[in-house]
């Protein structure tokens, strides 16, 4: 029985991680999704909090349809690791030898991999090293017993005070995670391109907040059981089941509609029949993580011409981002411009990163247009203008090149998205008068019929 009740609790969780990512990432721009990672801590143990982490992010790609999570893994699994861990030292009182001074260590690890990942150069090895040595002192206070340090860190306070800390940890490993296996988003040429409070916000923000929605359920449990001592065990179980199958699958289901119809709204609208180009449509949460953003994107390549520095087609993009809020603004052409470098840069630095690119890197060359554009009814904004970048082709060593072309940006209150709008070929090959494709471009946004309403 109480095998079966674990089982039980870690499918409502699993469940509850769905229903939090599709409800509150549009209106929080958070996915409340380590709520389950908390609860399957306190109500399940070590091992299932892990197993819990690693279920959430195989929902995230078979049910919202988001293969870049794959990417998260290893922090949800970390921070599961710390969590689950904790919670086990301090609410059922285990003994994992080393556990506590292993976590200050990996904390302190994770502070100074993003002070050198900002400062860079030597400021930012010594700050690593420093914090690297702090963390050492943790651990040799396990093993040689060094007895001011290691009463201090055994204590029940230095658990409770590690706990308090996991957003904290968790956003540093997603970080981390992020600068080291992608591009440096931190370092000096990358960062007035990012959105660090934001980030902060999304990243920070979501795991602190799922720690306290988490102790107000737990405190709720507690509470519930100490009213209705008559209710027993297995009736409880038998409740609760009742409970899952008729009022949180539909709610589930429903909120899992109300995400995907809200990320597809573009899907019938973006050319279709739009040969040679062939469409692509991902989740973009874990590319953006640098802005703190969430949406999808529609975009579009010529594949077997697009790493051919002989074709019209060669680095050329055509594409939709489709946003969460509004990164928009009628009056104040600073607003657009800046969501405009930071969404192209950003993502095309992932995209060279993925690609083998060692040393990613984006930056504008020049504005030649910016005004007021209409597309089939849908008034925004256009820019026309080009960027310095690398190529994505590993045979050419990555080489340096100038793209050139457009961006239209709308603002969807209805959805409450933004879209931008995005396309670019190799400078060479963009004017038409020298057997460019701008007018190919242009005839490709004008196909986009926007939702009406805006």
């Amino acid at each position: 029985m109480q095998y079966f009740k674990k089982i039980f609790i870690f499918l409502v969780l699993a469940l509850l991680s769905i229903l939090f990512r599709c409800l509150s990432t549009p209106f929080l721009g958070m996915y409340l999704d380590k709520i389950s990672i908390y609860l399957a801590a306190l109500l399940l143990g070590f091992w299932w909090t892990i197993i819990q982490a690693a279920s959430i992010i195989s929902l995230h790609i078979i049910v919202i349809n988001d293969p870049i999570a794959l990417l998260r893994l290893p922090a949800y699994i970390i921070f599961a690791f710390i969590v689950g861990g904790l919670t086990d030292i301090m609410v059922r009182k285990k003994v994992f030898r080393g556990f506590i001074e292993f976590s200050w260590f990996l904390n302190c690890v994770l502070i100074g991999l993003i002070l050198q990942l900002y400062f860079g150069s030597l400021i930012g090895i010594a700050l690593l090293t420093a914090f690297i040595l702090l963390g050492i002192l943790f651990l040799i206070s396990y093993k040689v017993q060094v007895p001011k340090i290691s009463k201090g860190v055994r204590h029940t306070y230095s658990a409770v005070i590690l706990y308090a800390l996991t957003p904290l940890t968790y956003m540093l490993m997603e970080f981390d995670m992020y600068a080291l296996t992608m591009f440096n988003f931190l370092a000096p040429s990358t960062l007035p391109y990012t959105d660090i409070p934001r980030a902060v916000i999304s990243y920070g923000g979501d795991a602190l907040l799922s720690m306290l929605i988490t102790l107000a359920l737990y405190i709720a449990l507690i509470k519930i059981k100490r009213e209705f001592p008559q209710i027993t065990e297995l009736k409880r179980t038998i409740i609760s089941l009742l409970l899952i199958l008729c009022l949180l699958l539909p709610v589930v289901l429903s909120a899992h509609h109300f995400y995907e119809s809200r990320e597809d709204a573009l899907s019938l609208i973006v050319p279709r029949d739009a040969h040679p180009w062939e469409l692509t449509i991902v989740k973009m949460d874990y590319v953006w993580l640098p802005l703190g953003a969430h949406g999808t994107n529609y975009y579009y390549l010529v594949p077997g011409e697009r790493g051919n520095p002989n074709s019209k087609y060669y680095q050329a993009w055509f594409g939709v981002y489709w946003v969460d809020g509004k990164w928009y603004s009628e009056e104040d052409i600073s607003i657009v411009k800046d969501a405009i470098y930071k969404f192209a840069i950003i993502d095309q630095n992932f995209w060279l990163a993925q690609h083998g690119d060692p040393n990613p890197y984006t930056a504008v060359k020049s504005e030649e247009e910016f005004k007021r554009y209409e597309v089939n009814g849908i008034e925004g904004w256009l820019m026309i203008g080009s960027m310095y970048t690398h190529s994505d082709v590993a045979e050419e060593g990555y080489k340096n090149i100038s793209i050139k072309g457009f961006f239209f940006v709308a603002y969807f209150p209805e959805y409450d998205k933004t879209a931008i709008v995005y396309a670019c070929t190799s400078e060479e090959y963009y004017d038409t008068n020298k057997d460019g494709i701008r007018d190919e471009l242009f005839n490709l946004l004008h196909q986009i019929v926007f939702p009406i309403g805006s």
